[in-house]
């Protein structure tokens, strides 16, 4: 999992679904969403990009109008496609990354890439 700037989610997040979390140091809430994470990355390894925001980006919680801790924002090609506000069951984010998943795939041609993760 990284922990990254804009910059970075921005040019490594152009293709394909990437997974964002943004938390804070004294949510409990926060603590249990990345210990499973872990595990959803592990199981969604080069299918979707998994991205760790804390509370030290300032920007980027404006620049996603992040309100709610911890919040999970779903992005399809720098998109947003879905928000997730709160902790959830872990089986609600799986469902989502899979719908996702699903709906991408569907949106690609055959002969291009999906994802690019040669810079992770």
């Amino acid at each position: 999992m990284k922990t990254l700037d804009q910059t970075s989610i921005t040019q490594r997040g152009k293709s394909g679904l990437s997974f964002l979390m943004f938390t804070m140091d004294w949510c409990n809430p926060c603590e249990e969403l990345k210990k499973f994470s872990w595990e959803l990355e592990e199981q969604y390894i080069n299918k979707i990009k998994f991205w760790l925001l804390h509370d030290s980006e300032g920007e980027m919680l404006e620049k996603y109008f992040i309100t709610n801790f911890p919040t999970v924002i779903i992005l399809r090609d720098s998109e947003e496609v879905e928000r997730l506000k709160g902790i959830q069951p872990k089986e609600l984010y799986k469902e989502s990354i899979e719908y996702h998943l699903k709906n991408t795939i569907m949106e690609h041609d055959n002969n291009d890439p999906l994802y690019d993760i040669s810079g992770l």
